[in-house]
């Protein structure tokens, strides 16, 4: 992968390795040498926050002093702490040769951020389903990204059969063989009234998490994941939202009905 922006060097997953360009490694120079800060989730907080990184001293910006440092072997590492207390700190590791750059560690690990991020979820995923979905963090974050795929696949299902249990007993007019015979595209447009919006537009996330178990290489799962990762966090979140509404709803019916008995 070529490296197009600093903040890819702090959100990638380990051993993902990026090509440094001539017209990319002041920015890798800058990134490690000078005090540079990202917003995250802090674990120890539990909540979001700002890091900024610990100083460091640099030697003067020129091209042949960056392009050295880029070139030459080392193992180096980045220090955040969080704004709200210095105690708090992020470490990522990486190990640069030849114009690359490999993120080979970090501590807190992405499992132990994400999987505080992602606790919101636990409910509505069901205890099976919320270790899912940490496993499939917790594989990506080790470089396994034909394994998180099947995961991910796996708690899309889990949706989509929510909905078609949810289709069965609210349509009297429900056709199951028609489903039952239904692709995943079919089954999809046939569920769009029980389905987050989100999920009804984003057709191709079902045959991208399919092709990646089947075809794509771990290296190209690993690429994809944050952006299908962020994808499955966009339908539970509507989710969640439709749910909420369906119980205010009820509430209020419920509560109009017995105003209702009592003064008409």
């Amino acid at each position: 992968m070529l490296l197009t922006n600093s903040s890819e060097l702090v959100n990638t997953e380990l051993y993902n390795t990026f090509d440094i360009s001539e017209a990319t490694y002041e920015m890798v120079y800058e990134f490690m040498k000078v005090d540079v800060g990202f917003d995250g989730y802090c674990p120890e907080c539990e909540k979001e926050s700002t890091f900024k990184s610990t100083k460091s001293k640099y030697m003067e910006f020129t091209d042949s002093v960056m392009k050295a440092y880029c070139e030459e072997e080392k193992i180096v590492n980045k220090e955040f702490y969080c704004t709200r207390f210095n105690s708090h700190k992020i470490v990522f590791f990486y190990k640069i040769m030849d114009m690359k750059i490999t993120k080979i560690g970090q501590t807190p690990s992405t499992a132990d951020l994400s999987n505080n991020s992602i606790k919101i979820y636990r409910k509505l995923l069901g205890k099976e389903g919320y270790k899912e979905f940490n496993r499939a963090i917790g594989l990506s974050s080790h470089g396994i990204g034909i394994g998180s795929f099947v995961y991910l696949r796996r708690i899309f299902e889990r949706l989509i059969e929510e909905a078609h249990q949810e289709a069965v007993s609210e349509d009297s007019n429900w056709n199951e063989e028609n489903y039952i015979r239904s692709r995943m595209q079919e089954k999809i447009s046939i569920l769009k009234d029980y389905l987050p919006i989100f999920l009804t537009k984003a057709k191709g996330l079902y045959p991208i998490l399919s092709k990646g178990i089947h075809e794509l290489s771990e290296e190209e799962c690993q690429e994809m994941f944050p952006a299908i990762k962020l994808g499955i966090e966009l339908i539970l979140d509507e989710r969640i939202e439709q749910i909420n509404r369906k119980n205010k709803i009820k509430e209020a019916e419920k509560a109009i009905s017995s105003y209702m008995e009592r003064y008409t």
